[in-house]
């Protein structure tokens, strides 16, 4: 089982940033949706903490049992549909924050996992990659927390380099927004992060 005790790991992830939803009764009436090839099943719902937030992310977590490509591509279809059907239950902007996480069993091609994950529709996907294991699955995911030394390339963060970029000939951002938007990259995702840089004065 890939996702085994995943509740309790990504309650350990999202300590302090998000809430796990404790009524599960809404989640258990969600996996009517799910297909029978899904040998491992689970829906979890979190909202971020001290911030005000009414919505809740969706995570839907399933591990496939195939073992070629054809029968991955007819499983994953299988469970894209029923995401949709799972969507239209979701209310307001919660139908933007739906993510799936998908693992499979026995089956080990990294460019169709690759693929899987690239595509978009219907929600965001996160594809457990062959020998990789869930400290690093989750590293690629929104639930990581970032830390204030994240990441540079060559020295300069991805998003200063961006902010810099937009300059280049003009100065579009000033230093103030800069921080201000720097600090929602960093903190939120999906929805969330939308409604912060619209609504931002």
């Amino acid at each position: 089982m890939k996702f085994k005790k995943i509740n309790e790991i990504v309650r350990c992830m999202i300590d302090g940033r998000y809430q796990l939803e404790d009524d599960t009764n809404f989640c258990d009436s969600l996996l009517y949706f799910a297909h029978d090839a899904s040998i491992s099943k689970q829906i979890i719902r979190i909202k971020r903490i001290n911030t005000g937030a009414i919505y809740w992310k969706t995570l839907v977590f399933v591990e496939i049992e195939c073992s070629d490509e054809k029968e991955v591509r007819t499983e994953v279809k299988n469970v894209i549909n029923e995401i949709a059907l799972l969507k239209q239950y979701l209310l307001g902007t919660e139908n933007v924050d739906l993510y799936l996480f998908l693992a499979f069993s026995n089956y080990s091609n990294s460019e169709e996992c690759l693929r899987i994950e690239s595509t978009e529709g219907i929600c965001r996907k996160y594809v457990l990659m062959p020998d990789e294991d869930m400290e690093n699955f989750f590293k690629r995911t929104f639930l990581h927390k970032v830390l204030e030394d994240n990441s540079k390339i060559d020295g300069q963060d991805p998003i200063e380099r961006a902010f810099n970029s937009i300059n280049k000939d003009k100065v579009l951002l000033d230093e103030e927004s800069q921080k201000k938007w720097m600090d929602h990259f960093l903190k939120y995702s999906g929805s969330e992060l939308a409604e912060k840089l619209i609504c931002e004065d």
